[in-house]
Formats: structure tokens, sequence, C-alpha cells
């Protein structure tokens, strides 16, 4: 262990691989900490999860220097340090711990983000993980440019360089129900499942699964009107002005506890063509403990999928055979799959089989045959995935969960193609500060230019319908 004094080092003191653990009895801090010096030389101490990371505070101006697995590849940039509060009713200011302020009217939902301004580009403070800064030619440049040290997936987005969440932009109504999977359909109303709650009406009996439409230009301004409910959890898709739904189910005749993971027993496709007022069902399913599929989510391309760019519909799914908790699949496997446009309710669909020596993706009808189009070996993905088809930065968005289900721990990747190849946008924890989200959707109505809404649910606080804005910072 190091004590706070001899972490004033200058650039280049430290031995390849050093750990940055400070000794408790020195300053105070607990094991894997890091620190800051502020203006008049003392230090402050903050949990890192990875002791590669060392701060020294210089007034304020931040040093960062990256130790690149072991491999003694150092990078060194001066970043400046902003904080800036978000809260509901625009009425705080960021404290020194990063928390937000009550002002004198209080802070509903208070966020206070942190960001380092760098010559290589803006920081958050999660991002600083994935922090490689500019080259120092005094050393070995070459560096790690994985986008997530614990993933497979490697390099960063070159479509979009950020993220921008206005967490204080958040609405909520429909209080106690969760999922929230959305559509948009050739009626220009956006339709949405959801579970284990009352729906928009809020009143009667809890239901496992329900549909209702979305009426309204934006976020403030629509009306949910419940308009079917059943068993099971739901992820919705319109194409050519039909609905479809994947619904997990659980065991025949046991329909009353078709919900958490019983309901992941088994996936079958619905059909809806009175705009979700009534729904049938196809012959087959997926059973989970076979071939590992775990509630398949559609890929979103745009108003009655008018946007997608060949005529097939896209699912992407957990790759799980066994869980039985909230505990994320580890390692992590996205699969997809996909059918002709024509012939959704009918099987066998085809599933991603790797790629070929021209990096063009090859297709199996074998599902024992496929191939996950993204795998995180150490941390975990799932269990609810999210795709869209982005029209105005012409990108595919996944969004998903990462290391510990309902906490915040959302995970952002990109793509040109369905398929891949994934990068990572962003990853949080804690995302903006709302501890047990689970997953979320951009409505793909509610989309303007780089601008979305997104749509989220969890356990406890955010088991309802919330929405925040977010803005896509591009290259």
């Amino acid at each position: 262990s190091q004590s706070c004094a001899s972490l004033d080092y200058t650039k280049g003191s430290l031995a390849c691989g050093a750990k940055c653990i400070l000794d408790s009895s020195a300053c105070g801090c607990a094991a894997k900490a890091y620190v800051t010096q502020n203006a008049s030389g003392s230090y402050s101490c903050y949990q890192s999860s990875d002791s590669r990371w060392i701060s020294k505070l210089e007034g304020a101006k931040v040093t960062f220097e990256y130790e690149s697995n072991g491999s003694c590849v150092k990078t060194v940039e001066d970043c400046y340090e902003s904080r800036t509060c978000k809260c509901s009713n625009g009425d705080c200011q960021c404290t020194k711990s990063g928390s937000c302020s009550e002002g004198s009217t209080g802070c509903n939902y208070g966020y206070c983000t942190l960001k380092y301004h760098c010559p290589s580009g803006t920081y958050t403070s999660d991002e600083l993980d994935n922090f490689v800064g500019s080259s120092d030619t005094s050393s070995d440049t070459s560096s790690d440019t994985s986008s997530d040290t614990s993933s497979d997936t490697s390099g960063n987005s070159s479509a979009i360089k950020s993220i921008t969440w206005d967490c204080g932009s958040l609405k909520y109504q429909a209080d106690g129900s969760d999922g929230w999977t959305i559509t948009w359909s050739n009626d220009d109303n956006q339709y949405t499942a959801w579970g284990d709650g009352l729906g928009f009406k809020e009143s009667g009996d809890k239901k496992s699964l329900g549909v209702s439409k979305v009426s309204g230009s934006s976020a403030s301004s629509f009306t949910g009107t419940d308009l079917w409910t059943g068993y099971g959890k739901g992820s919705i898709v319109s194409v050519s002005g039909i609905l479809y739904m994947w619904v997990c189910e659980g065991d025949p005749g046991n329909e009353v506890n078709w919900s958490g993971w019983e309901c992941a027993k088994h996936s079958r496709l619905y059909k809806s063509t009175d705009k979700g007022k009534s729904w049938s069902k196809a012959s087959w399913n997926f059973t989970r403990t076979d071939n590992g599929i775990l509630t398949p989510s559609f890929l979103q391309a745009g108003k009655d999928n008018t946007s997608a760019k060949d005529n097939y519909v896209y699912s992407y799914s957990i790759d799980d055979k066994y869980g039985n908790s909230y505990t994320l699949p580890n390692p992590g496997k996205v699969d997809l799959m996909r059918v002709n446009k024509n012939n959704i309710m009918n099987s066998p669909y085809q599933y991603f089989a790797g790629l070929d020596s021209n990096n063009n993706p090859s297709w199996t009808s074998d599902i024992t045959k496929r191939k996950s189009v993204i795998t995180n070996s150490n941390e975990g993905l799932g269990w609810t995935v999210s795709a869209i088809y982005y029209p105005p930065i012409d990108r595919y968005i996944l969004i998903t969960e990462h290391t510990t289900s309902h906490a915040g721990n959302l995970i952002v990747y990109d793509a040109p193609n369905p398929w891949g190849p994934w990068t990572i946008v962003e990853k949080n924890t804690n995302w903006c500060g709302f501890s047990t989200v689970m997953g979320g959707y951009i409505a793909p109505k509610w989309i303007n230019g780089n601008n979305f809404t997104f749509v989220f649910s969890g356990p406890k606080t955010y088991d309802r319908w919330n929405t925040v804005t977010g803005t896509f910072e591009t290259y």
C-alpha cells in the first residue's frame, strides 16, 4: 500500500503495474481508492473499481495517467472538471461531493453530472474507465482500443461520441406497471406492452401482461389507452399494419404465475390484426431450457417497420438456459435471429452464424449453430434487451444491463448493421441516479434528429412508465 503523500508523483514516476491502494492509516481511505488533491494540498478519497486510475487535482486541472492492462502503456492528458446538476424543478446546484443540493424549494430527482474536458474529448465520470487519452510521445503509444475493458466487444463507436441524458426531464405515470416495450404503427400511434400492473388506468386488478395505445406527439403530451390484458411478458413490433408480440410464457394451466422467471420458460409469438384489441398465438414456441432463448425483443425500424433496410424482421435475445434469478447471465451473450416480414408467425427462423471470409453475415436454420453478436465475458449482460434503428445517424442502437440487474447499470451499444460490429457508446452505473432501473426503450415516434425520448422502468420507485430525454452527440 502507499501513503497519500507518496502519491504526489510526477509524470511517469509510477512503475508499470503499480496499484493505487491507499494506506487507510495514512489518510482514512478504504482500499482500492484513488485520491484528489485540492489547491490547498489536502486529499480527498474516492472509491474506484479500477485501481489503475490515479488523479491529482491542481486547482481546476486534473492529470490522468493510464496503465493499459499491465502493458506499460501510459497516456496523459490535462483535463478540466465541470459539474452540472439536473433537477426536475431546476432549483439545485452541485455540491463538492457530486450530489445535488436541494436549493430553496427542494430538488426532486436531482442528479449531478461530472464531466472532464480533455484535449481528446469530453468524458463523464462513468467513462473514465474507458479513457485512453492522447498519445504521450515519450512513451509507447500502442494502447488497448477496447471500449470496455471487461467486454469481448472491442472498439469505440465511430459514429456516436457521447449521450447527454436530461435526467431532470423525468416524467412518469401508470404507477405499478413495468416493461413498456414500444413500437410505432401505420396509424401514427405508438403501442406498448407492459406487465405486472394496472396499465394507464391505474385501477382494477393487477394484470400480468397488457397492451396499450400511446397517442401524442411527445412524452409531455400523450394519452395512454389500455387495450388488452393477458399473461406473460411482451415485446411488441408493428409490421405492415399488423402488431406482433413475443410473449414469454410459463407452464400451460399455471397462467396466474406467468411473471418473473416463471414466464421465461417459453417464448411464443402473438399477432393482432386489430391494433392490439385481440391476439392469436403461434402454434410453436422457443423453450428456454432447450435452446437458451430468453425474452426475445424485436428490432424497431421506424414507423411500421418502413425504415428497415431489407425484407427481414430481426429479434435479439439473451442466451441463457438455466438462470433462475435476476443474476445476469455470465458470460453475457446477445443472440440475433430474423424472419421474412411476410412470414413472421411461421418457423423456422434464421439465426446469425457468424461472418464469412468477406465479413458478410451467414445464417443458419439450426438453432444449435447460432453465434452471439455481442459477448461480455466478465460482467454478464441482460436480462432485457432493446434495439432500434436510428435513422438520423444511420446506426442501430442496443441497450441492455451489465454486471447487476435492477441497479441502473445500463450499457449502450451501436452498430452499422443489425449483426454489428457492435461497439460501446457508454456504460453506466446507477444511470441518472435512478438506482433500480432495469432497462428501457427509445420511443420510435419521439425521435427528432439527434434528440430522443427514452421510456424505462424498474422495481420500487421506477415501477411505472418513466421517460427522460436524451441527445446523441455524433462525430
